[in-house]
């Protein structure tokens, strides 16, 4: 959260962790009464219903951002951004709420899981295929050898991806991320 602060320009001190007891006790020093009654802008106060689940109308979500074609890594749903000076936020229906870098890391981890998944899924596909083959006589049997070997192909690839970012001739390809 700091580098993200820093990178959206709204930090009012850099300084050592040694010097940031005596800078706190000089703002409280300076701030005057603690007790001062603020005023909270009507967007984050719908915001804050979002997140509470009080809100939830696209109407009402409008309200506070616009929406972007991007979905809720978390659910699934739609997304609404929403920018408070330098610093973007998403925001989904049901309340689950990014900044831009948080979202790209839990959209990451959505797509690593999918694909950890799909690999899980083509090798119970390749199981059961071996099982059919076992079974069968033929040419049926020959089909199966031969969706086998096709499906072998695509998971070792998947693998590799998962695993060293490469395809399975040892070429970097891009990563997930």
């Amino acid at each position: 959260m700091p580098e993200s602060a820093l990178r959206a320009g709204v930090v009012d001190y850099v300084i050592p962790l040694d010097r940031m007891g005596g800078v706190l006790l000089d703002l409280i020093a300076r701030s005057g009464p603690v007790l001062q009654k603020s005023v909270i802008p009507d967007d984050l106060i719908m915001e804050a219903s979002i997140a509470e689940r009080v809100v939830g109308t696209t109407q009402e979500i409008n309200q506070v951002g616009r929406q972007v074609p991007l979905s809720c890594p978390d659910c699934g749903g739609a997304l609404w951004e929403m920018q408070q000076g330098a610093v973007l936020r998403y925001r989904c229906h049901t309340g689950h709420a990014f900044t831009a870098d948080s979202l790209l890391d839990s959209s990451h981890h959505a797509l690593e899981e999918t694909l950890w998944v799909a690999l899980r899924m083509m090798e119970e596909r390749k199981n059961l295929y071996t099982s059919m083959a076992s079974r069968g006589e033929g040419s049926w049997s020959v089909q199966q050898e031969e969706r086998i070997e096709e499906i072998k192909v695509h998971i070792n690839r998947l693998r590799e991806f998962l695993i060293n970012g490469k395809d399975p001739n040892g070429t970097t390809t891009a990563h997930v991320h």
